[in-house]
């Protein structure tokens, strides 16, 4: 079984692919850096799902690359060296917002968008 595989198994089906039409979108950020090339992209929908791929990765010497909200200007991921892209963006949650602290909780799926509507 190929690390590609173990890992996919770790998740409900539809949550992890590899072909590469349907890992381009995952391949660059909006840098002039060259583009990498994901072996695997893998979409966990909460932390025991995060928790999982993780280990599995670390365990077979896989590097991870996670993405946010996706437009890839902020943070953005370049996966020169293959490995697996892990996509957060399906957790998209406000966790809190404190206007006295000035400091908001959220996802890494949370969107500026979404966050300037939420203040």
């Amino acid at each position: 079984m190929s690390w590609q595989d173990e890992i996919r198994a770790l998740l409900p089906a539809g949550l992890a692919w590899h072909e590469p039409v349907d890992t381009l979108a995952y391949r660059r950020d909006t840098s002039i850096v060259a583009p990498g090339h994901p072996d695997l992209v893998v979409r966990p929908l909460d932390a025991p799902g995060i928790g999982r791929v993780l280990a599995a990765a670390s365990r077979l010497n896989v590097p991870v690359y996670s993405r946010g909200a996706g437009s890839m200007y902020a943070g953005g991921v370049n996966p020169h060296a293959g490995g697996l892209v892990m996509d957060l963006g399906g957790l998209d949650r406000i966790l809190d917002i404190d206007t006295v602290k000035g400091v908001v909780v959220l996802e890494p799926g949370v969107t500026f968008g979404a966050l300037l509507a939420a203040l």
